[in-house]
């Protein structure tokens, strides 16, 4: 592999101005036709004072701007010689025996000079987004930490105590426990049912929060796909008329996809591989969606890789605030994700993702053939499409925590559905919902999971245990 492939220099920050007080511009991919008017957002209104005061660190620019450039001597960084690092070599065996080699380990465990990422795994990341999503305009893309890493940034650069935050009323519940609560952030649910969020509620919020003389909100938080924890996936028209409540109330969207390429909605036999939907940024006129992928469900978790495409500059102000946190993703798990990625190439990688499709449909199609065994008259539920969890809604128990102690003394774990909602730890809040999650367990394991919780059940609602 050509060093500059892996070098350490950023291709991606083209525009850098030589002094030391500019600001950082970067290429944006071309954009696509955008057949109706713009509302291109004020982002500089919308920022936090974080994001106000986030500007590109003089040092980084510094150092990134005249790495490994031809004839000159940069005495800047303060970086260790790849001679004194440790390994010398690296390689993994993926599943089928195939070896590869994990190139360039010089870079591989330097700092990271390239706030957008290797720039090789970015260029691959790039052409992901623009195969799969279809982007409506300009949008730009770089390598993050995975997927909470991007929600900290975007919560850090938008949010400050005060704002308000829109979300589905069930979520994913580090937004609120580790984002909202601790800057004091008001969260505000919407109802969220098996098509995606109600655009009904959604307009009721804002229409809510607008009569009361309140600030906007700035962001809507959704999982679009295998939405956390209830397992709803988007229809295009749900996610139409959301986009447009957002441009006519001035809402960014952070649309957080986790579980895009775990989709199977025809089963095991017949899984989509990268046939997919795309997802809001295909919509997006405006520049007004930030679009956050991981590597975390169709790769590896320990990668903690991901990538945010966006609005250029979002995505610049992102970038500065990298500079100051984590200094950009891991080089040598960036490393490692791009050698296999080239392993496999775009067929491989094809074969890939219908593999991981075929495995999860599986375990779907068994803990719902499980619950139609045991749960049947205990609780409602629908075949999970997409995804890693059975969401179920307990008949004749209006609290699913009722049942916690029972459950542990019965060995048996699941989500009360109450602890993942907007609501959670209101007075007198109630949920009959519950999340199971099917993806680590095989399926024996969650045939006597399904069978312990049934008889919790039985017993609560006053029956002999089956």
């Amino acid at each position: 592999m050509p060093p500059h492939e892996l070098g350490s220099h950023d291709v991606g920050m083209e525009g850098l101005s030589s002094s030391l007080s500019a600001k950082v511009s970067f290429k944006a991919l071309a954009p696509a036709a955008c057949p109706t008017p713009r509302k291109t957002p004020d982002y500089e209104s919308l920022y936090s004072q974080v994001g106000k005061a986030c500007q590109p660190g003089i040092l980084r620019t510094l150092v990134a701007e005249f790495s490994n450039v031809p004839g000159v001597v940069s005495m800047a960084g303060g970086l260790p010689p790849p001679d004194v690092f440790p390994i010398a070599e690296m390689s993994v065996r993926l599943h089928d025996g195939t070896v590869v080699d994990v190139p360039d380990l010089g870079v591989a465990q330097q700092y990271n000079l390239t706030l957008h990422g290797l720039p090789a795994l970015r260029a691959w990341a790039e052409r992901e987004v623009a195969a799969r999503q279809r982007p409506a305009c300009a949008t730009e893309t770089m390598i993050s930490n995975g997927a909470n890493h991007a929600l900290e940034m975007m919560c850090n650069v938008f949010l400050d105590a005060g704002d308000a935050l829109v979300l589905e009323e069930y979520h994913y519940p580090v937004v609120t426990e580790g984002h909202t609560l601790p800057r004091g952030v008001e969260a505000l649910g919407v109802a969220i049912d098996a098509q995606g969020i109600v655009p009904a509620s959604l307009e009721a919020v804002l229409e809510a929060r607008a009569a009361a003389g309140r600030p906007a909100p700035k962001l809507l938080y959704t999982n679009p796909v295998a939405q956390n924890p209830t397992g709803a996936v988007v229809t295009r028209e749900r996610m139409a008329a959301v986009y447009r409540l957002c441009r006519r109330y001035g809402l960014l969207i952070l649309e957080d996809d986790p579980y895009y390429y775990l989709q199977y909605p025809a089963g095991p036999e017949h899984v989509p591989g990268t046939d997919l939907a795309p997802g809001y940024l295909s919509l997006d006129l405006d520049g007004r969606v930030v679009r956050v992928d991981t590597f975390a469900k169709m790769m590896a978790p320990g990668l903690r890789l991901g990538w945010i495409t966006g609005p250029p500059p979002v995505v610049a102000k992102l970038l500065s605030c990298i500079s100051y946190s984590t200094a950009g993703p891991s080089t040598i798990s960036s490393a490692i994700a791009l050698a296999v990625l080239r392993a496999w190439g775009p067929t491989g990688y094809e074969t890939h993702i219908r593999a991981i499709q075929r495995h999860y449909a599986a375990k779907a199609a068994a803990v719902h053939a499980a619950a139609q065994r045991h749960l049947a008259g205990l609780a409602d539920w629908e075949q999970p499409r997409a995804g890693m969890f059975l969401w179920i809604t307990l008949r004749g128990i209006p609290d699913s925590a009722r049942i916690w102690d029972a459950m542990r003394e019965a060995k048996v774990v699941a989500v009360p559905g109450g602890a993942l909602n907007v609501r959670a730890g209101t007075p007198g809040f109630a949920s009959p919902a519950m999340r199971i999650s099917f993806s680590y367990n095989t399926p024996e394991q969650v045939e006597e999971g399904l069978r312990r919780l049934a008889a919790v059940i039985r017993s609560e609602m006053g029956g002999a245990p089956a």
